[in-house]
């Protein structure tokens, strides 16, 4: 039986990290900026403690106080504490699972407890687009 592609193959490795201390409007404007469509959540230690979405970042909009002119808040006030990671060998076939299944739009790498990139769905997109699959 042939060995499954795995992840490693389609990931990228140039991840934004984000703080949960950091305000949320500077993660809007970090994720607006990298063009992607979510981030990890990293505590001093270098821990994932969750993930931060585009429609996390959305919930500013129902929560903050626009006309007080307050921050809306800190990361960890509107991320998703339970993350999904997968390790660089994992099949592309699972983390397809995964995007379906989850309705996520990117999802962790991690190795030895250490983030080496990540997987969007547009990459495996790309795959099947070129044949690879």
């Amino acid at each position: 039986m042939p060995k499954l592609p795995a992840i490693h193959e389609y990931m990228s490795t140039d991840v934004l990290i984000l703080d949960p201390q950091m305000d949320i409007y500077e993660a809007v404007d970090a994720l607006l900026k990298e063009k992607v469509t979510g981030a990890p959540v990293v505590d001093a230690d270098g821990n994932i403690v969750g993930f931060i979405s585009e429609q996390d970042c959305l919930k500013v909009i129902t929560k903050g106080d626009v006309e007080a002119d307050v921050p809306a808040g800190v990361v960890a006030d509107y991320m998703t504490e339970d993350v999904i990671t997968v390790t660089p060998d994992t099949d592309i076939y699972y983390v397809a699972g995964l995007f379906i299944a989850h309705g996520v739009n990117l999802v962790p790498v991690v190795f030895e407890g250490e983030i080496r990139g990540y997987i969007e769905r547009k990459s495996l997109l790309r795959a099947i687009q070129q044949g690879l699959l």
